[in-house]
């Protein structure tokens, strides 16, 4: 049987849900992470590494490799990756590769000119391949050799090494053949060259995909732009939140997400998040800002934070721990325009892996967030009644239903900052910021999440 052919069996099975195999997820941070975070995983911190990663995955394929990446770039790392495929190619895998027509792609010249590759689109019409995507051996005979490769990195000397970044490693048939059916869009064929007749971008695509897995048990998810209505996923992601909410991307210009990311911060959830400087001047900071304060953050250091992922309730395990990372940016042209993807995992320790990078991060720019057990407890027994109002609070705060009561404001390393009765609530001279209030009545006590204007 050739490869055309074998592929196209393999093809007709991406419906099927029931694979017998190993599978597994691996994710990789290129900045440090904070272990001392971890519920049992301790996330892993590549040192200047992302490169070798690659290339030792690329070095184990026996069969095929098909690779849709935004930007590949000549320099000491990016090197590596190159000399691994056409070290492939060489050993006889079958290499395709689709990439973003306006983008530098200066190490596709280092490949061997033989391997066959494919450019975006170029119309107006048209937005950009932004996916980092790689998929090897969709035809291994053992199905535990197959890999997905996704995540925020493009293969660059900068996203390998300054700028920040994810890169996400699935061993899943089923995955696979949900991201390699994506690529045979673009590709328009399932052969070793590409049918620009058939070959489908960006909005002329169709949502013809597999979304929902199971692999190590968990439930998994996948989705591609503009055909799967990403967005509405990650709106999915953020109104699941019942304890906190944690976000970091680069480019945040969608102001309906801001939209759910504010009614969640309303219905009680701890958020935080972190924004790149290309989007400070976008609507969706200004309206964060005045509810988030300085739990909303943005990343003014050198180079970008290059991320694009939300965390829903890494702190409560009792709910559904989740987690969505990939290439979609949340901007209107991820959503309408981009050939991007976006995979969601429903699994604890995942979401505390991406959770520890995001711990390191917001500790970075100066932010100390509560530890999980305090934030968890706060959901506990919070937001009910007796209600507390105004929040925000500018000098006097009020409590109904509570007629005595002893009242302490700390920060969010537990710090107490003030403290009174019922006779003096008044907390006008105390810094702007994000604090806890706890109400003592009797036995009963009660913790608010409050934000001093």
């Amino acid at each position: 049987m050739n490869y055309r052919t074998f592929l196209r069996v393999i093809l007709l099975s991406i419906f099927i849900t029931n694979f017998t195999q190993a599978q597994s997820v691996k994710v990789y941070f290129n900045k440090p992470v904070n272990n001392a975070v971890a519920n049992g995983t301790n996330a892993v911190y590549l040192n200047n590494t992302f490169d070798d990663t690659i290339a030792a995955y690329i070095n184990r394929a026996m069969y095929t490799i098909d690779i849709a990446m935004y930007n590949f770039t000549t320099g000491t790392n990016t090197s590596t990756i190159g000399q691994a495929v056409n070290d492939a190619y060489d050993r006889g895998v079958q290499i395709r590769w689709v990439y973003n027509t306006s983008s530098s792609n200066t190490g596709l010249t280092t490949l061997n000119p033989n391997i066959p590759t494919l450019g975006s689109p170029s119309s107006s019409q048209y937005g950009i391949m932004h996916n980092k995507f790689m998929v090897i051996d969709i035809n291994h005979p053992d199905t535990t050799k197959t890999i997905t490769f996704s995540g925020s990195c493009n293969w660059t000397e900068q996203q390998i090494i300054n700028d920040y970044n994810n890169i996400v490693i699935i061993q899943s048939k089923q995955v696979a053949l949900a991201f390699e059916n994506e690529f045979n869009e673009m590709w328009g064929s399932t052969g070793i060259q590409p049918n620009t007749t058939n070959s489908k971008f960006g909005p002329d695509k169709f949502d013809n995909t597999q979304h929902v897995f199971t692999v190590d048990g968990k439930l998994l998810e996948v989705y591609f732009s503009p055909s799967d209505q990403t967005e509405s996923q990650l709106l999915k992601i953020i109104t699941s939140a019942n304890t906190n909410l944690n976000f970091g991307v680069y480019a945040f210009t969608r102001t309906s997400i801001a939209d759910s990311i504010i009614a969640a911060f309303n219905r009680g959830i701890f958020v935080t998040g972190i924004i790149d400087n290309f989007s400070s001047s976008y609507a969706p900071k200004s309206m964060m800002a005045p509810y988030l304060m300085s739990q909303l953050l943005t990343f003014t250091l050198t180079y970008v934070y290059h991320h694009k992922f939300v965390i829903a309730d890494a702190c409560n395990a009792n709910s559904d721990p989740t987690v969505g990372s990939g290439s979609h940016n949340w901007s209107l042209s991820a959503e309408t325009k981009n050939d991007e993807n976006l995979v969601v995992f429903h699994d604890a320790s995942i979401t505390n892996q991406f959770y520890q990078a995001f711990h390191a991060n917001a500790q970075l720019l100066g932010l100390t967030i509560p530890p999980c057990s305090t934030i968890a407890g706060l959901e506990n027994n919070s937001m009910i009644t007796p209600s507390l109002y105004p929040n925000p609070v500018l000098s006097d705060f009020n409590v109904d239903g509570f007629k005595y009561y002893q009242w302490t404001l700390k920060n969010t390393i537990g710090q107490i900052i003030k403290s009174g009765n019922h006779d003096n609530t008044n907390i006008q001279e105390v810094q702007s910021g994000f604090y806890f209030l706890e109400i003592k009545q009797n036995d009963q006590l009660i913790n608010y999440r409050i934000i001093k204007q």
